[in-house]
């Protein structure tokens, strides 16, 4: 799907600590208001621990966005996961119903839903990645079915 929209970064949160090829760091959930003024929140990805505090400390006016991403259900909690501690700031697990409550909630007109933002180079790569797949299986289908005559 694709959302145009403008960050409400007071109320991102960090999801974590969650370790990436490595390195430890946190999921970025940032609400998006869009234009109709309904707010939804974005998983925006994965950011390193030392990135983690630049981002929640930016408050920087982006404008306008435009978000392409899918839609989520809700995340679940194992028993091994701590409760969320939002007075504290400490979100183990993404409970969009709390998530959206921390972000205003009904009042603010911000909706329980999850979308989960992919980026330009990921969606680039897998369409190029798909069509060098088709084009070897193509080539592959040509070469063999004179075999097969």
């Amino acid at each position: 799907m694709a959302l145009s929209g403008t960050w409400d970064k007071a109320h991102s949160i960090l999801v974590g600590p969650r370790t990436r090829d490595n390195v430890v760091g946190y999921h970025l959930l940032t609400p998006l208001v869009r234009p109709s003024g309904s707010t939804i929140i974005v998983d925006r990805g994965f950011i390193s621990t030392e990135q983690a505090k630049k981002v929640i400390d930016d408050r920087t006016d982006d404008g306008v966005v435009e978000v392409v991403g899918m839609l989520r259900t809700q995340p679940q909690k194992n028993s091994f996961t701590p409760d969320n501690k939002p007075e504290k700031g400490e979100w183990y697990w993404a409970d969009i119903d709390a998530v959206a409550e921390y972000a205003g909630g009904t009042q603010a007109n911000v909706q329980p839903v999850l979308v989960e933002e992919i980026f330009g180079e990921i969606m680039t790569e897998r369409v190029k990645i798909k069509t060098q797949v088709l084009t070897k299986l193509h080539q592959t289908v040509i070469l063999v079915k004179p075999f097969m005559i």
